[in-house]
């Protein structure tokens, strides 16, 4: 086991240059914000790209506090009229500005795998405020917007002092769900990163799915067919994948009380670290072999909510790729075995100094040969019947 038995530093633990000082620290959380807010100035685009309302930091209104448990009773909630009055600010695309701060940096200057998300969320939120739908609005209404899934694909890295361009678009709504696009570009306007993920309308006293409200289908917009939802897939693990555990601790929550997101790409990250360490290859032992991985692409499905205290067992496997390495785990709850997240992550390899593209270590492979994923077998042919009745295939 990982974690438990040997206490070494993560990865996100690695400064470079400089400690991050004090002051840039983590966010701050409302109670039931559906999505984790962050600073920086945003940009209102109506349609195209020539008429823009600027925002700072300083003139945003604040959303206030809302305490005490949400109301049982479904209440219609309408727009808030401030933002009523605009109904073509964020039909369309919306697009927001964060700037990369030293602590989301890990030892080579690059992003962390898990502050992308944050970024997205980050966009997301603001886009849903600026449409008429703040933490009041969606306490009022009792209801809250949960990740179901995400995925995504780094094009550059970003780097330190980078100011990054968010751009996010509602692409569809089916009954309690709806896809979100995003495109990350730097100042120079070339791609960073693009992503989607697929958001589910859940009513907060219940736990369970709600209809989304027809205004707010009408306010974001987004398109009338409906685009597929295929499953997380992964070839089969080996006999004996590695295993990691990790018990989650207090700043990995959020304003629900639920493990945040983007927490599970840095577990998933590090537990792949893990694997491959104890396979031989610890990461001081790939700088000096002149190659490191990096991300490139994930894909996360998030299946049911980690708590406080709650012990996460992660199994780890491989798969080699013609230009990359795929990694593809588990992260289930210790004791009953419930799944929490099932992930698919894609590393490249580049040079720890340039970021140049370089070759896997030699020897890497063969020390993973026993956590390498099994041979898929070929599905066998379904069975005709006289009178073949298909029903609803599962969701």
């Amino acid at each position: 086991m990982h974690g438990q038995q040997r206490r070494a530093p993560r990865l996100d633990e690695v400064h470079v240059g400089e400690p991050s000082p004090r002051a840039c620290g983590r966010l701050a959380h409302r109670p039931h914000d559906p999505f984790e807010r962050g600073d920086g100035r945003v940009v209102l685009e109506r349609g195209d790209r020539k008429r823009r309302e600027r925002v700072t930091k300083g003139q945003r209104q604040a959303t206030g506090r809302h305490g005490g448990p949400p109301s049982r009773a479904r209440v219609r909630c309408k727009r808030r009229p401030e933002y009523a009055s605009k109904p073509g600010v964020v039909r369309g695309v919306y697009t927001s500005f964060v700037n990369v701060r030293h602590h989301e940096l890990d030892a080579f200057g690059r992003v962390h795998p898990g502050v992308y998300l944050r970024y997205l969320a980050h966009a997301a939120v603001e886009a849903s405020t600026a449409a008429g739908f703040d933490a009041a609005w969606y306490a009022a209404a009792g209801a809250v917007w949960l990740v179901r899934r995400s995925t995504f694909t780094v094009l550059r890295p970003a780097t330190a002092g980078e100011e990054l361009e968010i751009r996010t678009w509602v692409e569809d709504f089916r009954r309690v769900r709806s896809h979100r696009r995003y495109e990350v570009r730097g100042a120079d306007g070339a791609l960073r990163l693009v992503a989607r993920t697929d958001w589910v309308y859940v009513d907060l006293a219940s736990g369970r799915p709600r209809r989304v409200p027809a205004d707010m289908e009408e306010a974001f917009g987004g398109t009338s067919v409906t685009q597929e939802r295929d499953g997380w897939h992964a070839p089969p693990p080996p006999a004996r994948p590695a295993r990691a555990t990790h018990q989650v601790r207090v700043d990995e929550l959020d304003s629900l009380g639920h493990v945040n997101n983007a927490v599970y790409l840095d577990l998933v990250a590090q537990a792949a670290l893990d694997a491959i360490e104890d396979a031989g290859w610890p990461l001081a032992r790939l700088v000096s072999d002149g190659t490191v991985p990096v991300l490139a692409g994930g894909d996360l499905e998030y299946r049911e909510p980690a708590r406080y205290g709650d012990r996460l067992d992660t199994t780890t496997w491989f798969a080699p790729l013609a230009d990359a390495l795929g990694v593809h785990q588990h992260v289930a709850r210790a004791g009953d075995g419930r799944p929490v997240v099932r992930a698919s992550t894609r590393w490249r390899w580049v040079h720890p100094l340039s970021a140049a593209a370089a070759d896997a270590p030699e020897g890497l492979l063969a020390a993973l040969e026993s956590l390498l994923a099994a041979r898929e077998l070929p599905r066998a042919p379904a069975l005709r019947r006289r009178a073949p009745s298909p029903g609803p295939l599962p969701s």
